[in-house]
């Protein structure tokens, strides 16, 4: 019997999602609508497998009707928005989408945007098209484990309930000891997302009825949509908050309200709830526009995405769930045709031929942060002093070498400090540049960021800076983007005073800009001699105004680069015509790092 009562949760699930990407202010927590989902998907797929003993041939049945279900609609909008990039999207940035189709393809976005993203929530992965297909990833590794797991079950006689009530509370353990030590995998990754499908799996099994069915209903959607209307935005997810949406799901599937009694049984809703996988797969391609594009999220211009998300899951869901019947020799056929078609035209650089030159010249930076060149200006090459995503093999060797000569300077810091390193070290060939950079934590004292990175600072304040002969030290970080876990500014205060203790010469560098979109994707929609300060993103200003205070009042030395290359409201981003400030939304390109490096930092130091 289809279910009025899930129908509803889909459409909570899929308005949270779409109202949150496209950025509509009272849905701070509407991504949490993923985690809705998850769960109504381990209580159906757990509703499937039991109307049979699991076996090799009722598996194999299980796996084809899943990738029967998903696999015609993902396909459609892949090849769909595909075309769209290929038309507007200059050749490497095109080329670096397509790298994003076969992952999406074969359910392996989760683990693709785990090593190429810098987290779900940060500013980069707005400009992965695909993005939201990681979500898929889980769920489709989940279908293939879920007949291995309870086959295992049924061998061992284990009540299934008692069985799913473990591997949750298995996985929801990982899942917080891991949260703030590793965030990225714990978004990404089915073992930590796995409990909120076996939770769902979990309530599907469980035979005691629920006396308050309406009851439970009402009160479980108050929960959530009282969640998803007050939860701000977290780095940290999922964690201990997610259990209130993830529950609440859960106890409404399994209170099972009768059709008739459904509070949201509304024909549009309803109907909505139908859509929702189609617009689940083709809202985010279009708010990736948005970004890349430079499109506003003004009021009129959200209510047309919106509209056109509705719009195109109808059709997916009427022209391709309903009406194109699956192909085990055609489908699988045409997605390897597609994959190939759009690799060759990547390779050729067709859209090369209809954009306008300047467009051309300024996408070699879509790139660069992969090249040997942006590799050797962060100082990863010829050695490894900056770690970032799975790059975590520092060489101490070579990057605090034992030997120092002439004097000693110490870079400290993010990759708002690692951007300099081949500037500092070309300024200063005659000196000794120790470099200390890694991604995901500011460089303060007591920092709270990511694992890898906190414990790379706590040897630079511990046992680097006491043992070493410094006689400067600069720091710098994206302080912004660790304001929520971090008091910055007390945290460079008391940095300062334990840095001082080693060495009088204690610079910091400011916060500096960001642009959404890149800076040179910016310069190429609105010309090379643009002035694009008014399309900063405001955010990072106040954390810089806090800075400036914390410079008057306690004298702290600062290098004040937020408004580098501007005379007065005049602001110039393009070096020689040809070089971009930035390379990406807030990174100096080399040029501009020597630039920095002679004109501003050598003076001082």
């Amino acid at each position: 019997m289809f279910r009025l009562d899930i129908n509803a949760l889909r459409f909570i699930a899929v308005a949270s999602v779409v109202l949150f990407h496209f950025q509509i202010n009272f849905l701070p927590g509407g991504y949490a609508g993923v985690d809705v989902f998850f769960v109504i998907s381990g209580y159906l797929m757990n509703e499937i497998i039991s109307r049979q003993p699991v076996t090799l041939s009722s598996s194999i049945g299980f796996y084809k009707k899943r990738f029967k279900r998903i696999y015609p609609a993902l396909l459609a909008a892949v090849t769909l928005y595909a075309i769209i990039l290929l038309i507007i999207s200059p050749p490497n940035s095109f080329k670096d989408s397509f790298k994003e189709i076969v992952p999406a393809l074969t359910f392996t976005s989760n683990i693709f945007y785990l090593k190429t993203a810098s987290g779900y929530f940060s500013n980069a992965a707005d400009f992965y098209f695909l993005l939201h297909t990681w979500s898929l990833g889980v769920e489709f590794q989940f279908y293939l484990c879920l007949p291995i797991f309870l086959f295992i079950v049924q061998k061992l006689r284990v009540k299934k309930v008692l069985a799913y009530a473990l591997i949750t509370a298995a996985s929801l353990v990982l899942c917080i000891l891991i949260a703030k030590s590793h965030p990225q995998a714990n978004f990404y990754l089915l073992p930590t997302r796995a409990w909120e499908l076996f939770l769902g799996a979990m309530a599907s099994s469980i035979k005691w009825e629920n006396k308050y069915k309406k009851t439970t209903e009402i009160v479980c959607l108050v929960l959530i949509v009282g969640f998803v209307l007050i939860y701000k935005e977290t780095a940290f997810w999922p964690s201990y908050p997610t259990l209130i949406p993830a529950i609440a799901t859960a106890l409404i599937l399994h209170a099972g309200v009768k059709n008739e009694q459904v509070l949201l049984k509304n024909h549009y809703i309803q109907k909505i709830g139908k859509w929702s996988y189609s617009i689940y797969l083709v809202h985010w391609p279009i708010v990736s526009l948005f970004y890349t594009n430079n499109i506003a999220f003004s009021l009129a211009n959200q209510l047309i995405g919106i509209a056109v998300s509705i719009f195109l899951g109808y059709l997916s869901y009427e022209l391709v769930e309903q009406k194109v019947r699956f192909s085990w020799l055609k489908t699988p056929t045409a997605a390897i045709c597609i994959v190939a078609l759009f690799f060759g035209l990547s390779s050729a650089s067709v859209s090369s031929q209809w954009l306008s030159k300047d467009v051309v010249s300024l996408d070699k930076y879509s790139n660069y942060i992969t090249t040997d060149a942006g590799k050797t200006q962060f100082g990863q090459l010829p050695a490894l002093c900056f770690i970032e995503g799975s790059n975590l093999d520092f060489n101490y060797k070579a990057c605090v070498p034992d030997n120092q000569k002439g004097k000693t300077i110490l870079l400290l810091g993010d990759s708002h400090a690692a951007e300099f390193s081949a500037a500092l070290k070309q300024e200063y060939k005659n000196d000794t540049v120790l470099q200390v950079t890694a991604a995901g934590c500011p460089a303060i004292i007591d920092s709270v960021g990511s694992a890898p990175c906190v414990n790379l600072m706590n040897y630079a304040f511990n046992k680097l800076i006491p043992s070493r002969k410094i006689d400067a030290i600069i720091v710098a970080s994206d302080w912004y983007n660790f304001h929520t876990y971090n008091d910055i500014n007390k945290g460079i205060e008391k940095t300062q005073l334990y840095l001082q203790k080693f060495t009088p010469n204690v610079y910091f560098i400011t916060q500096t800009k960001h642009f959404k979109p890149t800076v040179y994707r910016l310069l190429q929609i609105h010309g090379k001699t643009a002035d694009i300060n008014s399309l900063r993103e405001r955010d990072t200003e106040e954390t810089y105004n806090d800075m400036r205070t914390l410079s008057s009042i306690d004298h702290i030395k600062f290098f004040d680069l937020y408004n580098y290359g501007c005379q007065g409201k005049q602001c110039v981003f393009v070096k020689d015509n040809t070089v971009p400030m930035f390379f990406d939304d807030n990174h100096y390109n080399y040029e501009w790092t020597r630039e920095i490096v002679h004109d501003v930092i050598a003076k001082n130091i």
